[in-house]
């Protein structure tokens, strides 16, 4: 019968390996490793002064930011004016580069805060923008008749006739109701209002305006300028005050204080006022797609929450895209906390914020009520265009590229008792929409693509060491327990030891060697004996 020897001490180094592999799969690759890098983020990520993210990211904020403006165009004012609705026509981008800084820094130990201003600078991009030059002409709603109209007869109808009579004298007897200027005045050079008068009703009418531009929107010493971005650039917004992580590295980067009050004053509800989230460029680390992100807006007086949409892949680096769409969650986000005077879904009412009857969107009114597309006409709302997310790193928390959209629109309506605008019709007139582009740049892209493969390849080695163990050791020792002695047939599994089968041969070899020459030697003793007595006979 022939045999095949399979020894058995090949199982039970197979089994060693397995077992060995799967123990530091499951010490390593799940117990150890998340917690050395949960331990290392949490250790970069706290604010704390010194620390490299904050001296170095966070407060210089070195991230390239393009901030593009698209102004709306109305080509039939005229029409309009007489009740028509409204058709525009896009006109843009003209582009900037944005530069955000972070100063009048101060750390509070008690509070584990840090509190600071935030600074915005505008730089103007030509070769971006051609072939548009900032010269063309523009038609909009005139925003200080209209808005100043429209929030007087909502608010104090009976003053009506006293701010037509200011009006009249600071806009010099307009004969239509709208602005007729170059781009670039209304983007930041300003529309000039002149407040060079010396009647009561025009005084008023100018005081309040100088009181909502301020003294950046004066345009000389007689004349305001009206614009869009002039009293944003160049300019600090806040202070801010942010928790700096060391109590929990959840809260790191969220706004507890604006403006050193910990909850906003614009609205009659507490749901409405309160402040969530970080100041939109840091998040907290270790999110998941079920977080829900928040995000604290401070330009239209509110909290912006995002939610998980997809994966995504940019520059070879995995993200999960966030996304948010704009309508009124609670009733203190609409006018006299009334439902019924809640703008349409996929709008937020901003005139509690910016004290003028404005309507904030998504550019080009995309994802709103369908009622939207039925007050003007051009508008061709496309998602990839017009939707805003962010791409995070969820383990980081750190958005790798982002895109932020708004659209303001004014809430138009006729004002009877002015023939200027008696006939205008109700509708939601977009005026300009902006998008803030934020995307890391390579050197930071690039490490976040080295840390994506350290941990992909950690997980790779731990679900092939994880499989190779669960299976391979359970396997062994059913192979060593289980397999027979023998197997019917012309085939015989030997268990023995090879080094008892070594010796076991080599003594038999002996034995043999030894029976063959016993053999030999009594085959040779009688020849001999017949011999010697041959010879004593003779």
């Amino acid at each position: 019968m022939d045999q095949i020897e399979i020894p058995s001490y090949n199982y039970k180094k197979f089994a060693k390996i397995s077992g060995g592999m799967l123990a530091v799969s499951i010490i390593y690759g799940f117990i150890l490793f998340p917690i050395i890098m949960k331990s290392t983020t949490k250790a970069l990520l706290k604010l704390n002064p010194g620390a490299k993210l904050r001296e170095e990211i966070y407060l210089p904020i070195p991230i390239d930011i393009g901030f593009n403006v698209y102004l709306m165009n109305i080509t039939n004012p005229d029409e309009v004016q007489k009740g028509a609705t409204p058709i525009m026509q896009e006109v843009g981008p003209y582009c900037f580069s944005e530069e955000k800084t972070k100063s009048d820094v101060e750390d509070d130990k008690e509070t584990d805060t840090l509190t600071f201003n935030l600074y915005n600078r505008y730089f103007f991009d030509a070769n971006a923008s051609a072939p548009l030059t900032g010269r063309e002409m523009i038609t909009i709603p005139h925003m200080v008749m209209q808005a100043a109209l429209i929030k007087v007869q909502r608010d104090q109808a009976p003053l009506l006739p006293t701010v037509i009579s200011g009006l009249e004298i600071v806009l010099q007897n307009p004969t239509h109701p709208f602005m007729i200027a170059t781009a670039w005045e209304f983007l930041f050079e300003g529309y000039p209002i002149n407040c060079d008068v010396d009647v009561f009703e025009a005084e008023a009418v100018c005081s309040a305006l100088e009181d909502a531009v301020g003294e950046s929107g004066m345009h000389n010493e007689t004349h305001l300028g009206f614009s869009f971005f002039k009293a944003g650039n160049e300019t600090s917004v806040g202070p801010f005050s942010v928790l700096r992580g060391n109590k929990n590295i959840s809260d790191v980067g969220r706004v507890v204080k604006y403006k050193e009050e910990d909850e906003l004053d614009n609205y009659d509800g507490e749901e409405c006022n309160e402040i969530k989230g970080t100041d939109g460029l840091f998040f907290p680390p270790f999110l998941t797609k079920k977080s829900k992100i928040h995000a604290f807006a401070s330009p239209i007086c509110r909290s912006i929450s995002m939610w998980f949409e997809k994966k995504i892949s940019f520059k070879h680096v995995a993200l999960s895209r966030f996304v948010t769409h704009f309508n009124s969650t609670y009733d203190c986000y609409c006018r006299e906390n009334d439902r019924e005077l809640c703008p349409p879904d996929g709008t937020i009412e901003l005139s509690m914020c910016l004290d003028a009857p404005l309507i904030g969107s998504k550019p080009h009114f995309y994802g709103g009520d369908p009622i939207l597309f039925q007050m003007v006409k051009g508008l061709t709302p496309n998602k990839e265009k017009h939707d805003t997310f962010a791409d995070f790193d969820l383990f980081a928390g750190t958005p790798l590229r982002a895109a932020q959209r708004l659209m303001v629109s004014l809430d138009m309506e006729p004002v009877d008792i002015y023939p200027l605008m008696a006939e205008l019709p109700k509708a939601f007139v977009p005026i300009f929409w902006v998008e803030e582009n934020i995307q890391l740049n390579s050197t930071f892209v690039k490490l976040f693509a080295f840390i994506h493969g350290t941990v992909n390849f950690t997980k790779f080695i731990k679900i092939v060491g994880f499989a190779v163990g669960i299976i391979g050791l359970p396997a062994s020792i059913f192979l060593m327990n289980k397999t027979p002695a023998y197997v019917e047939g012309e085939i015989q599994v030997v268990k023995e030891n090879p080094h008892e089968d070594r010796a076991k041969s080599l003594q038999e070899d002996v034995t043999v060697i030894k029976n063959y020459r016993n053999k030999l030697m009594s085959d040779n003793v009688p020849s001999t004996l017949n011999t010697i007595e041959s010879g004593k006979e003779n």
